[in-house]
């Protein structure tokens, strides 16, 4: 636990990004709504996201509410409470949390 176990990597355009990089580096692809999931042949499985601004990179934690609080108490500050991955399909993926450390990086979490 405390690993990083995912990375999204924003994309205007998911499906453009996911061929770019399948021909690029062999990552599959699988579509989630609008969002992109990526494996690579090695390594970190992550997505392409349309929404997203920046890269992030999400760090496993057993509770996603109780490390948001000790986050703040170390300076850093939340920025999505945890939320429930919802696909649409009934499937469970866990949850999400946001935070911004200290100097302001956007870093994820997930907990199952």
């Amino acid at each position: 636990m405390h690993g990083i176990v995912h990375f999204d990597l924003p994309a205007k355009d998911p499906a453009k990004q996911g061929e770019f990089y399948g021909k690029m580096f062999g990552w599959k692809t699988a579509p989630s709504g609008e969002y992109l999931l990526v494996t690579p042949p090695e390594g970190l499985a992550g997505g392409l996201d349309p929404r997203g601004e920046r890269p992030v990179l999400y760090i496993e934690v057993a509770n996603i509410p109780e490390t948001l609080k000790k986050i703040e108490e170390l300076g850093g500050k939340t920025v999505l409470a945890e939320m429930k991955i919802d696909t649409g399909d009934g499937g469970d993926y866990g949850k999400i949390g946001l935070f911004a450390d200290p100097e302001g990086t956007l870093v994820g979490l997930w907990s199952k």
